[in-house]
């Protein structure tokens, strides 16, 4: 569980600092996380 959600939390890092787009993640179970990510 907690390395799932470094895992994100890592990803979402690196969105943030590329682009402010937004991107949707496929979880291992079938659920969609939509993260938006803002210009740093």
């Amino acid at each position: 569980m907690l390395l799932t959600i470094v895992f994100f939390l890592f990803w979402k890092v690196v969105f943030v600092r590329r682009s402010d787009k937004m991107f949707t993640f496929q979880l291992p179970n079938n659920t969609e996380l939509i993260c938006k990510t803002y210009p740093s």
